[in-house]
């Protein structure tokens, strides 16, 4: 199962020596959102990479499984797209703010899953 708009079908991880694999997938399902990708997990449709964000409460209750735990998925970012030569409304700078406060120190792709959702 992959995020549809993943530009490759390759999961790419560093392993506990320093080692780097790139993963070849091919699944019949793809979703463009992380917690639809979840729910069919849910389901033992499949393997799944998912952030500690959207699976860590799964993984604490035992619906879902951890695999590959000793290996670190290269990180991908969230990223909030706005226009820079505009000023931001203050609904807009209040939620990048809550992002940056949220994500920034806590890396989201982290093989152990975060303590809150």
């Amino acid at each position: 199962m992959t995020y549809a708009y993943q530009l490759a079908d390759a999961w790419k991880f560093s392993g506990p020596n320093g080692e780097e694999v790139e993963v070849r997938v091919e699944g019949c399902v793809r979703a463009n959102n992380g917690e639809a990708l979840m729910h069919i997990a849910l389901g033992h449709a499949g393997i799944v990479l998912l952030p500690s964000f959207i699976a860590g409460p799964y993984l604490r209750s035992g619906e879902l499984e951890a695999v590959l735990t000793d290996w670190t998925h290269r990180l991908r970012g969230i990223y909030a797209v706005y226009p820079q030569n505009r000023h931001l409304s203050p609904k807009v700078r209040t939620f990048v703010d809550f992002l940056v406060s949220r994500f920034q120190h806590r890396p989201i792709w982290h093989p152990q899953p975060s303590t809150d959702r």
